[in-house]
């Protein structure tokens, strides 16, 4: 496992002009039994590694694998896990740009796609639920 990246600004250049393979969302499930997302593991096409990133502590953590961190999707029970390159249709898009910036207490990620689509991780407060949209 390599960091590439624990701050609360900065950006993940290594990924800009690849195309989305897979974008797998590992959720948490809270004791009310809400779903959150939690967790994100990323594969392009044109690279042999696996990207695993989340927002914790008003910081966005980036790191590189370079085998799947299966790990992370065997617990079904407490952490169930959707691919959402395709149940939302990313697969094939390119990463276009990305960006971490502060956000009130929290962080936000922006992941800006081709077809004129994004991905926004969020984060208000510090220990917050992150969350998700996909425009």
């Amino acid at each position: 496992m390599e960091r590439i990246l624990q701050d609360n600004k900065g950006n993940i250049p290594e990924i800009h002009g690849k195309t989305i393979a897979r974008l797998i969302c590992v959720e948490c499930l809270h004791d009310n039994f809400e779903k959150v997302p939690g967790l994100f593991l990323l594969k392009l096409n044109e690279s042999n590694f696996w990207y695993r990133f989340f927002l914790d502590a008003s910081l966005c953590f980036w790191e590189k694998y370079k085998h799947f961190p299966k790990d992370d999707v065997e617990d079904t029970d407490d952490f169930p896990w959707y691919d959402l390159s395709d149940k939302i249709g990313l697969k094939g898009l390119q990463i276009l740009n990305t960006g971490v910036s502060e956000l009130e207490e929290g962080v936000e990620l922006e992941i800006v796609l081709s077809n004129n689509r994004k991905i926004m991780l969020s984060t208000l407060i510090f220990d917050g639920d992150t969350i998700l949209e996909v425009l």
